[in-house]
């Protein structure tokens, strides 16, 4: 078993090209070609379908890939305990994480984290809490962080409630109220962010029964926001994602108030690795302390 042919195939797969593998991983284009290629021949199937866009599993290979995607996570998690054991803080992470996250929270706590361990390579994804959940269930993040949803299974760790707020146009006749009644909703065009899927958004429409007219809808958070600038519509957003944003848009608590709790999650904090535990327990103390 040949745990680097493992690690290239993973590779090709999430970056959908054996071309970018290569680059990524440092080989050549005909080195990581003769790997797969090997590899097939020891399974004795194809496990690539190669074509001009790039590179996407057979039957054979999704069929495989979520036990080769634990072996090669088990053996990362056997190197880094060994590492450890001898004193030596290496390893890798992969942390899913809100675009907001990635703006507000993650610089603070990845200045400190590496400067104490500057051998652990982070990789971070972003993602909204549907995507995020589905690169957990396939072994492709380590941790996330995201909005708690009630139907989640896995482990979790509560970090801040985020107020989620009404976003209006500069001109429209509530921009400068105190507060923006949900309801009102139901009667305002409105744009949908992530495409329908915000899961918290939703909920707070679901729950005052209101069902705004809705002719837009976006994946992109800041596209929904400037839209609303242009007075196309109004829409809901979230305090992280709104602070610092230089768009001219009308910011106004809803009321009732509405937030979601954001924190870490996983499938399990027992079985994170040692390197992922110490970002964790970094979080878990620097971010109560930002504003």
């Amino acid at each position: 078993m040949d745990i680097t042919k493992y690690e290239v195939l993973l590779r090709a797969v999430d970056c959908g090209s054996l071309t970018r593998a290569a680059e990524e991983m440092g080989y050549t284009q005909s080195g990581i070609s003769h790997m797969m290629k090997s590899l097939e021949s020891e399974f004795g199937f194809p496990l690539l379908v190669r074509g001009r866009s790039g590179v996407t599993l057979t039957k054979g290979g999704e069929s495989i890939l979520p036990y080769i995607r634990t072996i090669v996570n088990a053996n990362h998690h056997l190197n880094q305990n060994v590492s450890e054991l001898n004193g030596l803080d290496t390893g890798e992470i992969n942390i899913g994480e809100f675009a907001s996250i990635s703006i507000s929270w993650m610089p603070n706590i990845i200045d400190e984290f590496h400067r104490d361990y500057p051998n652990i390579m982070l990789h971070l994804i972003e993602g909204s809490t549907q995507e995020l959940e589905k690169l957990l269930e396939e072994n492709r993040l380590d941790f996330a962080f995201c909005s708690f949803q009630p139907h989640m299974h896995y482990d979790w760790f509560p970090l801040k409630r985020d107020p989620i707020l009404a976003i209006l146009p500069l001109n429209h006749p509530c921009a400068n109220f105190d507060s923006y009644p949900i309801s009102a909703f139901q009667n305002e065009p409105f744009v949908i962010p992530s495409m329908g899927v915000d899961y918290d958004i939703m909920r707070v429409l679901k729950e005052a029964k209101v069902q705004p007219a809705c002719p837009f809808s976006t994946m992109d958070d800041y596209a929904a926001i400037a839209m609303v600038e242009k007075g196309l519509c109004v829409s809901l957003s979230y305090e992280m994602l709104l602070k610092g944003n230089p768009s001219k848009v009308a910011i106004v608590e809803l009321d009732p108030p509405q937030y979601r709790t954001i924190g870490i999650v996983a499938p399990s904090f027992e079985a994170l690795s040692p390197a992922a535990r110490k970002f964790v327990s970094y979080a878990k103390r620097i971010v109560p302390t930002l504003p």
